[in-house]
């Protein structure tokens, strides 16, 4: 049914990979064209370097990061009041206080998120703290 010609070795990278016989043959002009390419990119690379053609194996591999940012202090200061008095808005609470501080939604969701993680990790803290003044008999 199938065309075997395959080697062992990519059989078993298929078998890696969870394909079976049918989807190989499926990819397989696909697969034909790319080791094609890769097979004049290596012959050219060893002449001389280009930057574009490591691109595409680097927008595969490479993860796209927002830029960190620092908010301003009146928004931190904002922020920090609303999550006082409500540690887990809901949707259309995170919609109006991104509207009243001029943020994106996700970016607020995100700050909620990062201080609740904070708020928890702190009270554990202080509670370990707690716990060990009251043991050693300190306080």
């Amino acid at each position: 049914m199938f065309n075997t010609d395959y080697s062992h070795d990519t059989v078993s990278k298929f078998e890696l990979l969870k394909f079976d016989i049918k989807q190989m043959y499926k990819v397989r002009q696909h697969l034909e064209v790319w080791q094609r390419k890769m097979a004049k990119g290596v012959s050219e690379s060893q002449r001389e370097p280009s930057a574009t053609q490591h691109v595409g194996v680097m927008s595969c591999r490479a993860k796209i990061r927002n830029k960190r940012s620092i908010l301003p202090s009146e928004t931190a200061d904002a922020l920090k009041e609303v999550f006082r008095t409500n540690q887990h808005p809901s949707a259309i609470e995170i919609k109006a206080i991104a509207c009243s501080v001029k943020l994106e939604p996700r970016r607020v969701r995100n700050w909620f998120k990062k201080r609740r993680h904070i708020f928890k990790i702190t009270a554990r803290q202080n509670s370990c703290d707690d716990f060990i003044d009251s043991v050693l008999g300190e306080k």
